[in-house]
């Protein structure tokens, strides 16, 4: 796979092409043993491989890299999480909601708590800590921070335990200790980014004039290079294997590319 820029600004025909060229690009000199790029714009004199080739390669690829109903990056990833982990990863996620749900408990009480922290103040101080608490802390003003930095008994929240009863602390300790115990034996979820097609996607794969998108000619249907294949019999893959809930057309591809009568990989390798 080559680096795709599409998920980062480039997901336009230009970008989606260049993935497309770069791949074939990779596949052919990693594999093949040769480049195939000098043929994407045009024949040249004394080289093996014509045009047509080139884009008869490109249409092995057609069905997983289509630049016209294309995939970026993070639409491509396959989650490596067995059945067993996605059960404990919800498992995990329903012990937090039970903690989100102690903590609204928690903090009611905190709000009692915090009322019988304010009759200790004689007005106006009393109404000027209660308004400050009650002030989103991106909103309060410098003089009522300071007033609460300096009253701190008031600045009473879900992690401050101290003058919420014993047996709600205790609650909220048991809620963490579980939710500590199921993320110890849970890893993240991890991903691969894989190349896969959709179920009966078959596009077509046109000649491009001069190597240029925006101009297509002939339609290409997906074949071997035709210097690697016998004189008299030149090696064609099926536009689809209705044995296969995809086109095939890339099995295919790999069955010939790693056949003992493949000249080129067997050479190369």
């Amino acid at each position: 796979m080559a680096a795709d820029g599409t998920g980062s600004g480039e997901d336009n025909p230009t970008g989606r092409n260049q993935v497309i060229s770069d791949t074939i690009k990779i596949v052919s000199t990693s594999l093949l043993g040769l480049s195939v790029g000098c043929a994407q714009c045009h024949d040249h004199r004394y080289d093996p491989i014509p045009q047509t080739d080139y884009y008869a390669m490109r249409a092995v690829f057609a069905p997983a890299m289509d630049w016209q109903n294309w995939k970026v990056p993070s639409q491509r990833m396959v989650s490596l999480y067995t059945e067993a982990e996605r059960q404990k990863a919800a498992e995990i996620g329903r012990k937090r909601k039970d903690r989100r749900r102690a903590i609204r408990k928690t903090s009611r009480i905190h709000g009692s708590g915090m009322e019988k922290e304010l009759q200790k103040y004689a007005e106006p101080l009393r109404s000027q800590l209660k308004t400050a608490y009650e002030t989103a802390a991106d909103k309060r003003t410098p003089e009522q921070t300071a007033a609460l930095d300096q009253n701190p008994s008031v600045k009473i929240s879900p992690g401050v335990l101290y003058p919420v009863p014993a047996q709600a602390a205790e609650d909220l300790k048991k809620y963490d200790a579980r939710i500590a115990e199921f993320a110890a034996r849970n890893h993240l979820e991890e991903f691969l980014a894989v190349l896969t097609e959709p179920e009966g996607h078959l596009p077509e794969t046109h000649l491009f004039h001069r190597g240029d998108f925006q101009q297509p000619t002939t339609v290409m249907t997906p074949a071997a290079l035709t210097v690697a294949c016998p004189e008299d019999a030149r090696v064609e893959f099926p536009v689809n294997n209705d044995a296969l809930p995809t086109s095939g057309r890339r099995l295919a591809f790999a069955k010939w590319l790693t056949g003992k009568d493949n000249p080129l990989v067997a050479e190369f390798w």
